[in-house]
């Protein structure tokens, strides 16, 4: 394959994978978005690290476009990502089960 080719189909997996995450309803989206930050942080692969930042970037890219997120918090550690009002008010994560100075 030749790097216009690669590019090429990079490209167009790429518009793909946006225009369905653009039809998914936003908590899919975000559950997704968690999920691949899981993936990425222990992705030892050159498909994984790629499959896994390449689509959080497009999953950002969709949801920064949307206005129907509820608050949230993400933890600093871990990136857990919650959307309950304690959690955000205590600035909790419970998915480390510690406190910390994220900003929601």
């Amino acid at each position: 394959m030749t790097a216009d080719e690669f590019l090429t189909a990079a490209i167009l997996d790429a518009r793909t994978a946006y225009g369905a995450y653009e039809s998914m309803r936003t908590e899919e989206l975000l559950r997704l978005q968690l999920a691949h930050q899981l993936d990425a942080a222990h992705a030892t692969t050159p498909e994984a690290i790629a499959f896994g930042g390449g689509r959080l970037a497009l999953i950002a890219a969709v949801l920064q476009k949307r206005s129907d997120i509820p608050p949230s918090i993400v933890c600093p550690r871990c990136h857990a990502r919650s959307f309950h009002p304690r959690d955000i008010a205590e600035k909790y994560c419970g998915a480390c089960h510690a406190f910390h100075d994220a900003t929601p």
